[in-house]
């Protein structure tokens, strides 16, 4: 089916902005308290809308009973029938229109993917994401420009860079979030593969992600508070639509 959402790329929260608003408060009580259990329980959430009759929706939940029985360790899944009245407020807080459709939430309450028609097991698995991964998403949804800082402890110009990246980071306030990452944890396998990092560098990496998830300018080694507020201010610059050349343009 077209229009699948999937991890691929930081680039789907631009598109996840659209699905979702993504506050727990306003859902109903039954559903925010099943969201609360599975947060308590430190669990990924899987939340698949469905309407009964339809093909696409037996076959999705199929699927779901399937990606149950493999991982009730990790994750907890709600069935919502989006013609139950009970069930109105969610199916507007998160703008479904047409089902089956498939969202995933991490522990920490953050909506990480979603996949509208039928789903495969595969692609449910693709939704367990590592920890820092969560993390950059959620400041995506808040809509922060994110300051990845890439380094080990004995990392070539790691502290002189998270010095910088901090400094930054507090003149610019609430506009940004910093995700550090240690590239020897191997739970952030797939993030570092994402963004094409090897995580036996002995540089420290920066990297700069707009609040529509595009990567920006990345700095191997050594980066200055210069060069930080210039890819700030470029990142800002393209999410109004002034390109590189905003400020001489007449944007700003």
């Amino acid at each position: 089916m077209t229009g699948r959402i999937s991890i691929r790329s930081l680039m789907i929260v631009s598109i996840l902005f659209l699905l979702i608003s993504g506050i727990v408060e306003d859902v109903n009580a039954s559903s925010k308290e099943a969201i609360a259990q599975a947060m308590k329980k430190n669990k990924f959430l899987f939340l698949s809308f469905y309407e009964k009759g339809s093909d696409e929706c037996d076959r999705t939940a199929k699927i779901i009973e399937e990606a149950k029985s493999k991982w009730q360790d990790k994750a907890d899944f709600i069935s919502i029938d989006i013609n139950d009245s009970k069930e109105r407020e969610i199916v507007r807080q998160y703008r479904i229109w047409r089902v089956p459709v498939t969202l995933v939430m991490a522990p920490n309450g953050v909506i990480v993917t979603g996949f509208p028609g039928v789903v495969g097991l595969e692609e449910l698995k693709e939704a367990f994401i590592p920890p820092k991964m969560i993390e950059i998403i959620g400041g995506l949804q808040e809509r922060k420009v994110i300051f990845l800082s890439i380094q080990s402890e004995n990392a070539k110009y790691a502290k002189e860079n998270s010095k910088v990246v901090k400094d930054v980071a507090d003149v610019l306030g609430k506009a940004v979030r910093v995700v550090e990452v240690n590239p020897k944890d191997e739970r952030e396998e797939k993030l570092l593969k994402r963004i094409n990092v090897n995580p036996n560098t002995t540089n420290a990496v920066t990297i700069i992600i707009s609040q529509t998830g595009q990567i920006g300018d990345r700095f191997e080694g050594k980066v200055t508070k210069k060069e930080l507020f210039a890819s700030f201010k470029k990142v800002l610059a393209q999410k109004s639509g002034c390109g590189s050349g905003g400020a001489s343009g007449g944007c700003g």
